[in-house]
């Protein structure tokens, strides 16, 4: 879904970040066959080749605790909700935690 949103909004460069270590291996080295997920993951390489730039990369939970709580925010949305220019304020104090932990 992200990935359409992305595209609708008229986004040319996109990076996304996942937790699933296995996911962003898999997309990164274009491994979609004999797996589980395998309709995903070709869905996912079709949808990222609409962007000049997309990119996957492995995020660890530790020190990304704000994509947590975006993601746990976003299940209780029924509707989008795209923030481009203002970050909300709720979120400030996990930012400036997950700050800490960068290197």
């Amino acid at each position: 879904m992200a990935l359409i949103k992305a595209k609708k909004e008229g986004w040319q460069r996109i990076k996304i970040e996942s937790q699933n270590k296995d996911l962003v291996k898999r997309i990164n080295s274009l491994d979609c066959m004999n797996n589980s997920f395998t309709t995903i993951l070709e869905d996912i390489l079709i949808l990222s080749s609409l962007f000049s730039i997309c990119s996957f990369s492995f995020v660890n939970k530790i020190g990304n605790d704000i994509s947590t709580k975006i993601a746990q925010y976003a299940l209780t949305c029924d509707q989008d909700i795209v923030w481009k220019d203002n970050f909300p304020l709720w979120l400030s104090d996990d930012a400036q935690l997950d700050l800490r932990h960068l290197p």
